[in-house]
């Protein structure tokens, strides 16, 4: 076979290779054969190795590796067989392998590691040449896992060695040998080698990346240890225990790739380990203090628990626990079971990760026939609720996942228990039967109008479950989930799922404001089965209502409703197809007429965008294209020519043609959201129409292509051809898949029209360039061979270098700019991906050439897309961007060889103009992005000086903001280990060159940051000392600038910092040993420098910093420097207010790196500072904010503080008292935390409480109160982290039940449940929280902390039952629960108006809580009313409601009758729905009333009455229905028992008179 000598191989020659191997092994084999085989594989392997060629030319590069190592292993001739060894074959794939199988392409790597396994299996097990092939492999492979910044390596190891290990061609004992070399383990650690290892491989579980291939790993290390190694000697714990936990210590712990892909492998392999490594957890101690209680140790790093967890639910998994009825923890000899009622207490923690372990220990079994104990299923009762209406989408995620997997088990189960009819245990088949019904309801009542978006999507969820469960009667097979499909288990009965009410439910969601929630109702709609006369019914009245609301207020959601509900209708088959889209068109047609002629009028009455939807979605439903089609293509036309004139005007915020008047309903924003909306539906319906035509080459189509591409090439608005390009990307999609074959030369066609239009320099005057990019991107997909794409670079790279002419450099619009925007588009087109992969290196030196040109919008647009670059490269979460990040992937130089030398040429490009002042120049422009990307770049070792002189030359560059950067850059390149000397040369940088001094001193400091970040410096501190010894007779003051003392300063501050110096024992030998210690030297030093203005502010802040360092040491213990400092301090207050910030805040920093020791020795000083500070009577806010800060700071850290804190009290209750315009909103926050904690230290004592502690307990308490209620000038966040200060208050205000205490208590105990339902889910855990301690002190029993909405429901508890006889709380929970207040009469009429309003407005104002539902709290609360004293319900009171129930009730019948109810009718508003129930559970009260004291003003029959009607009535909501269906079949409950009693009584006393009567 004839050579090809070009690098790299063709890929065509490369498959010729692959398919005919053969013809390249001739036989006998003669010298020249043997030099033209190693020819050919040495060819091979540099076109493998070379790195952006195609996927698929990379794949055909591996192929045939492997097929020349494959033949070259099992040839029988010993010529062609040495090769593999001999010839280095085998090594140099095998580098090849490890160096580039992450990058290749996963079944490209797989084959290549087989091929090379194969060929060492091949290999006899004698001689020193196979112990030494195998000695480098395993080295090379264990070398990146110790290396934790080289993911991919660690991958590509972990991979390869499951892979060797497990086929024997690598043994373990060479592993472990390997690793103890290259570790250069000395000290024998618990398990020796092994324990070493397989700490190490755990520490790279929580890269989820390949976190199974790691648990892979370490289970063949396990298999191949063969119980030779065991853990501790003194338990029976595994060996890998030792290291799990010993890891689990270490940092942080991705517990779900734990017990995913490690802990099964784990504990399979043996019970006992099992058991044992639960008992080394802890297990029998948690179980003691309960699980919940323990499950939040986990917030203070207690990663046993953690494990615990995991290891509990990862054992349910795999069948080695149980769950039952049983008493606490009973290990065997072959399960572990675990009580039920433990479990349970899971499922009320406000950790997720306990709750779902809870959640599936308890509906989860290895044996899914077996019975779900009733224990179970009614903890799940008593959650489910709560689970639904959580926040977190991943932990609802897994409630759906966890909620499929118990139903199946109830089919199981219930299927299993039918068959076994006469020997299963009665009653178990009817309790599952009876929790499904209760399920549905349950699901039913977290659809209501008022319910958050949770509740709505996740009742959808779990509806969806059941019904395509098989369990619904009338849904069809074709429904069905998979699990329902599979197997002959099936429902031994079936339930109504989807009834009526819920028809109802799901109607009125489909106008929700969420789309996922209005397709999730519209799907199960489509459930309900075909030809109900009712359904059809329903859902033409739900139409007629939306459609009626929708041409009002011209809103997406209700719109996107109308379209689900026209679809319903379409596939109900209550008419023909054709007659309802034509009914649709034709309205459609009419509307486009009124826009055409008074495009105003459309915009206030006529929206058309829901008519567009609607056409789609019945398209997508399965319409044919039929007559309608033709229409729908000329009403798309139409759309273009209105919305043109808008959305192809430059104006970015909408345009309003000049003969159009703006008013109120046709304003500039009201015209750009119905031109947009109209745009967006109906390119959205082209591209149905397109998916769907059958010809893709029919006039039709093409009509509709050139619609498409017109409106990507003219519009403007970027919202618009942002929808348009996914509609254009179809258009050239269909056209190229056809099969005539037309569809590549129509790509060809309109690539060159977009030539054109760059090359004619087309006016468009956007920043990105407008269409353009979207229309070359959706030609470039639809390209599959790459012609196009190949082109198309060219021509783009050729346009963008293309020299900008003078006269045009100041146009907007520019074709290098435009070409430079597509260019960037094609870089972030995901689908483009592939594709693009090899031209990345290419467009980094465009868009660094770019940099340098003379004309800003070519710079601008190159910055943009060398962003484009780095975020391909990178990712693009912008993590890179983060300076302080210490987990960043890191480039490889070997993936990208041509990197490294454009950076270095972007950096060498502004050294030469080192002396420019004034603005950056173009090269400065460059610098910034290039040392951004070169920070993320592995420099190999014998580049790193190359690559550090421009850098270094950088660092003395003029321009302040280059040299920091150059800086950070500097200190991150090169291995930790080898950044002494560097440090101490530059610490040795001649005086003289100011700015290279500068660039050097800020270079060391981040050097030595970085060191102390990766706990790196050792002995290497003692000769940075010595260096920085000569700065101590620096004459500073008589240096000329101060940003480069400043720089000085800020070094000896990290020189300073004890963390530094671990080897010093006393303060007395850190003081001798280190400059930056010099207390008076920095005090001499600020009070020197007090005076200078201007500049002297950086070198105040720098001294600040360096003697918070210092305070933090202890150094300032004496009296005299206290006073000597807190004087200094305050009058840096006062003249430099940016400098005293500065040390509070450096204070602030450093304090959770400070030992509790130095923080002791320290807290005089700072506490008399701050009282200095806060005592002052006219200082910067600032100063007094960050002060409150570091007191509270030091507070949460237990300190004692030392001040007077009933004085600083007063002065923080004046402050807050007199809170101005002139008073932030951050430090009024503060000080009333300030308040709170300050009062807490006073009320700490057992003492009794005194007069002016409660007048400011009363105080706060309002403070806090009126914070939440937006009254005061405090935040609702100040509001609770005040409350979160106090903790034995809450023991004091408990212990004066009934005295003079209790409103305060009240008080606040209502601003803690008004937090729990706070719309921020932060405010609602530090609310939790409070509730937590509140119910301990008053429980006297240690508790933990709940759910927010668990923690809302005890508190209420509590407060009910501790003032159920307290007038103040009655009269509170009766205006909660019906609105009513005591002073004035409930006007029921206005109520009713205001609920049944609806807002036509466009844009509606969203909801400020979406949390809290008023439904839910209109019940709870009527709860509380029925559950105080009947003695407090006074006769003003009983009045109220009476008028507010019997008057509500009766002003309902005639609504309804008027608007006949049903689907989308006013019942369904929120407001409207939260009314009704208001009266119809206002009457439940009164009828408790009547039962318990029969003082009630309304005649109970009369209650009875009105509820009867209502509920009779067809248009009652679903809902009320069944709330009055309840409460009078309790009152008639009630009354018959009332009935039976006094029969029972009088039977009784006519017994004893007969009897005293027979005497």
């Amino acid at each position: 076979m004839e050579q090809d000598a070009g690098i790299p191989l063709k890929e065509a020659h490369l498959k010729t290779i692959s398919r005919n191997i053969r013809t390249l092994f001739p036989e006998p084999p003669s010298s020249a054969d043997v030099t033209k085989l190693n020819t050919t594989f040495d060819a091979i392997l540099r076109t493998a190795s070379t790195p952006n060629l195609a996927a698929t030319h990379k794949v055909a590069a591996w192929n045939a590796l492997c097929a020349c190592v494959d033949r070259c292993a099992q040839h029988q001739d010993e010529t062609y067989s040495s090769l593999t060894w001999e010839g280095h074959w085998w090594e140099r794939a095998f580098d090849l392998y490890v160096s580039q199988a992450g990058y290749a392409r996963p079944k490209s790597a797989k084959q290549l590691l087989d091929s090379l396994t194969t060929a060492l299996q091949r290999l006899p097990d004698d001689g020193s040449a196979v112990k030494s092939v195998k000695e480098r492999a395993c080295r090379r492979l264990v070398t990146p896992l110790l290396d934790e910044h080289d993911g991919s390596g660690a991958k590509t190891s972990a991979l390869a060695l499951a892979y060797l290990l497990a086929r024997n061609a690598l043994s373990f004992e060479l592993l472990l040998r390997m690793y103890a070399e290259i570790k250069k383990i000395e000290t024998p650690v618990d398990g020796g080698e092994l324990a070493s290892l397989l700490g190490t491989l755990f520490g790279w579980m929580s890269n989820g990346d390949f976190s199974a291939a790691i648990g892979r790993l370490v289970s063949v290390i396990l298999d191949q240890s063969d119980g030779q190694h065991r853990g501790d000697e003194k338990s029976d714990a595994p060996i890998w225990a030792t290291a799990l936990r010993r890891v689990a210590k270490s940092g942080y712990v991705e517990i779900d790739s734990y017990r995913t892909h490690l802990l099964p492998a784990l504990f399979l392999r043996s019970f006992v380990d099992y058991k044992n490594f639960l008992h080394s957890v802890g297990v029998e101690s948690v179980l003691s203090t309960g699980l919940i209680g323990a499950s939040h140790a986990v917030e203070s790093d207690n990663t046993n628990m953690n494990l615990l967890l995991a290891s509990l639910q990862c054992g349910n998994d795999i069948g080695l626990l149980r769950i039952a009825d049983t008493d606490g923890y009973n290990p065997s000899e072959t399960m572990v079971a675990l009580s039920i009622e433990q479990i349970s207490e899971l499922l009320q923690s406000s950790l997720n990760s306990a709750r779902l372990a809870g959640f599936s220990m308890l509906t989860s079994s290895t044996a899914i026939t077996r019975p779900v104990p009733p224990s179970a299923l009614h903890a799940f009762k008593s959650i489910l609720d709560h689970f639904l209406a959580d926040t977190d989408t991943d932990f609802r995620s897994e409630v759906f996942s966890i909620m499929q997997r118990l139903i199946d088990r109830i089919r199981a189960v219930t299927a299993t228990l039918a068959r076994q009819a006469s020997k299963a245990p009665p009653g178990v088949l009817q309790y599952h039967k009876d929790f499904l019904g209760w399920l549905m309801q349950c699901l039913q009542w977290q659809l209501t109008p008022t319910a958050s978006y949770q509740r709505h999507i996740s009742a959808l969820k779990c509806l969806t479950i059941l019904a395509r469960s098989g369990l619904a009667e009338s849904v069809p097979q074709s429904n069905w989930s998979k699990s329902a499909l599979l197997g002959e288990i099936k429902w031994p009965f079936r339930l109504s799922v989807l009834n009526e009410d819920l028809r109802v439910l799901l109607l009125d969601l489909t106008i929700d404001p969420y789309d996922d929630v209005r397709q999730g109702a519209a799907a199960l709609l489509a459930m309900y089965p075909d030809g109900d006369s009712g359904s059809a019914r329903q859902i033409s009245q739900a139409l007629e209502r939306a459609e009626a609301t929708m041409l009002q207020t011209g809103r997406a959601d209700q719109a996107d409703g109308v379209a689900h509900l026209y679809t319903l209708l379409y596939k109900s088959n209550t008419a023909s197809d054709g007659s309802i889209m034509s009914q649709v068109c034709h309205r459609l047609m009419q509307m486009l007429n009124t826009a055409k002629t008074d495009l105003g009028k459309a915009v206030s009455r006529y929206p058309i965008h829901g008519l567009l939807t609607s056409l789609r979605y019945m398209l997508e439903a399965g319409t044919s294209l039929d007559e309608p089609h033709a229409s729908v293509v000329r009403c798309l036309e139409d759309v273009w020519a209105v919305v043109k004139p808008i959305l192809c005007n430059d104006a970015p915020e909408g345009y309003l043609p000049e003969d159009m008047d703006e008013v109120a309903e046709v304003s500039t924003k009201n015209t750009l959201s119905y031109c947009w909306r109209s745009l967006k539906e109906g390119s959205l319906l082209t591209g149905a129409i397109i998916q769907r035509v059958q010809d893709p080459f029919s006039d039709m189509a093409r009509q509709l292509y050139e619609l498409c591409f017109t409106q990507l090439a003219e519009l403007r608005h970027s919202g618009a051809f942002s929808t348009v390009a996914q509609t254009w990307t179809t258009c050239c999609l269909r056209s190229y898949n056809s099969d005539t074959g037309n569809g590549s030369e129509l790509l060809q066609k309109w690539y060159d029209r977009v030539l054109q239009i760059l090359q004619n320099n087309t006016t468009i005057n956007t920043r990105r360039s407008a269409g353009l990019p979207s229309l070359l991107c959706g030609i470039l997909i639809a390209d599959k061979d790459g012609s196009i794409f190949r082109q198309a670079f060219v021509d783009l790279e050729i346009i963008a270098r293309t020299a900008v002419k003078t006269e045009h450099a100041q146009e907007g619009s520019l074709s290098q700019v435009h070409a430079l925007n597509c260019l960037r588009d094609v870089l972030k087109t995901g689908r483009l991906g592939e594709a693009s992969e090899q031209y990345v290196p290419r467009a980094l030196v465009l868009a660094a050439d770019a940099l340098q040109s003379e004309v800003w919008a070519v710079r601008n647009c190159g910055l943009m897309l060398f962003r484009a670059v780095i975020d391909r490269l990178l990712g693009t979460s912008g993590s890179y961007l983060d300076e302080t990040s210490q987990s960043h992937k890191q480039l490889s130089a070997a993936q990208y060889p041509q990197l490294l030398d454009i950076v270095l040429d972007l950096l060498k490009k502004p050294a030469q103009d080192v002396s420019a002042v004034g603005p950056a120049t173009n090269g400065n422009e460059s610098v910034f992005p290039a040392m951004q990307l070169l920070q993320r770049l592995s420099v190999p070792d014998y580049k790193l000086d190359s690559t550090r002189m421009p850098i270094l030359d950088l660092m003395g560059n003029r321009v302040w903001h280059i040299r920091d950067k150059a800086a950070r850059t500097y200190a991150w390149l090169g291995a930790v280990k080898k950044t002494g000397p560097l440090i101490l040369q530059l610490i040795g940088t001649p005086l003289r060159e100011q700015d290279r001094l500068h660039g050097a001193l800020l270079c060391a400091k981040y050097f030595v940051r970085r060191l102390k970040s990766e706990q790196a410096f050792g002995a290497q501190f003692g000769e940075w000392r010595m260096a920085v010894q000569r700065y101590k007779s620096w004459p500073v003051r008589g240096h000329d600038c101060v940003f480069v003392k400043a720089a000085f300063v800020d070094l000896l501050a990290e020189l300073t910092a004890r963390d530094m110096v671990p080897e010093l024992g006393s303060h007395a030998d850190l003081d001798a040993a280190a400059p930056g210690t010099d207390l008076a030297w920095t005090l001499h030093e600020l009070i020197a420098y007090m005076p200078l203005d201007g500049q002297g502010a950086a070198l105040r802040a720098a001294l600040a910093r360096l003697l918070a360092c210092q305070t933090l040491q202890g150094l300032a213990s004496a009296i005299s420097t206290q006073d000597e400092m807190c004087v200094l301090l305050l009058d840096l207050a006062k003249r430099d207010a940016d400098a005293c910030v500065a040390f509070i805040a450096e204070v602030i920093r450093k304090l959770p790196t400070t030992s509790k020791t130095d923080v002791i020795a320290a807290e005089g000083i700072l506490t008399r500072v701050c009282e200095s500070v806060l005592g002052a009577p006219i200082l910067d806010r600032s100063v007094q904010t960050v002060a409150l800060q570091m007191l509270l700071y030091l507070r949460q850290r237990g300190i004692m503080l030392s001040f007077d804190i009933e004085r600083l009290r007063h002065a923080m209750a004046r402050k807050c008292v007199s809170i101005d315009i002139d008073i932030d909103q951050s430090f009024a926050d503060l000080a009333l935390e300030a308040r709170a904690a300050f009062l807490e230290e006073e009320i700490k004592g057992e003492r009794p409480l005194t007069a002016n502690l409660v007048v400011e307990l009363r105080n706060l308490a309002e403070s806090c109160r009126q914070g939440i209620t937006d009254l005061g000038f405090y935040s609702t966040r100040a509001a609770a982290l005040a409350l979160s200060e106090l903790d034995k208050t809450w023991n004091i205000l408990s212990r004066h039940d009934g005295g003079d205490h209790e409103d305060i208590l009240q008080t606040v105990c209502m601003t803690v449940y008004d937090l729990l339902n706070d719309d921020d889910e932060d405010l609602r855990t530090i609310a939790s929280e409070i509730t937590t301690r509140i119910l301990k002190h008053n429980a006297n029993s240690l508790l933990a902390h709940n759910l927010p909405s668990i923690s809302a429901r005890k508190l209420l508890a509590f407060m009910t039952k501790r003032w159920r006889n307290s007038q103040p709380f009655a009269i509170v929970a009766i205006r909660r629960a019906f609105g009513i207040v005591i002073d004035s009469q409930p006007n029921v009429a206005e109520r009713l108006q205001r609920s049944t309003h609806t807002d036509m407005v466009l844009f509606v104002e969203e909801k400020q809580n979406l949390y809290i539902d008023d439904m839910r709290e209109t019940k709870t609360w009527s709860r509380v009313v029925m559950g105080l004293s009947p003695s407090l319900i006074v006769e003003e009171l009983l009045v109220h409601l009476g008028t507010f129930a019997h008057g509500g009730l009766r002003a309902l019948i005639p609504l309804l009758q008027g608007s006949g109810g049903g689907p989308l009718s006013w019942t369904s508003k929120p407001d409207a729905f939260t009314l009704g129930l208001q009266f119809v559970y206002c009457a439940e009260v009164l009828l408790h009333l009547a039962e318990t004291s029969n003082k009630i003003t309304v005649q109970p029959s009369a209650l009875h009455h009105q509820l009867m009607t209502l509920s009779a009535h067809e248009g009652c909501h679903c809902l009320w229905r069944r709330e009055i269906d309840r409460i009078v079949s309790h009152a008639a409950a009630a009354k018959l028992s009332a009935v039976h009693a006094l029969i029972a009584r009088t039977t009784a006393q006519a017994h004893i008179t007969a009897g005293g009567m027979s005497q």
